[in-house]
């Protein structure tokens, strides 16, 4: 796992970035995607994922091949879509 904290200029934790495996992603937020009409047919375009950490709340960034273009996909842990792009 590659782990990437960020700061503030203050100094003060923004957030913690680190890669993590596909298979590491709990299986909910996969079925999530699976099942969702908009996501279920994209591929992955990575074998790992970002798992970011922030005071809001923290969520995973997929990279998801849709229709042939690769968007960022950020799924909160409880299976929302927080942005999609």
């Amino acid at each position: 796992m590659l782990e990437n904290m960020n700061h503030g200029l203050t100094g003060q934790w923004m957030r913690t970035k680190s890669e993590i495996f596909i298979s590491e992603i709990p299986q909910q937020i996969k079925d999530y995607l699976a099942n969702d009409s908009t996501f279920g047919n994209a591929s992955y375009a990575d074998n790992d994922v970002d798992y970011i950490e922030t005071q809001e709340g923290n969520f995973y960034r997929f990279d998801l091949i849709i229709n042939g273009v690769v968007k960022k996909v950020d799924v909160s842990e409880n299976g929302k879509v927080t942005n999609a792009n």
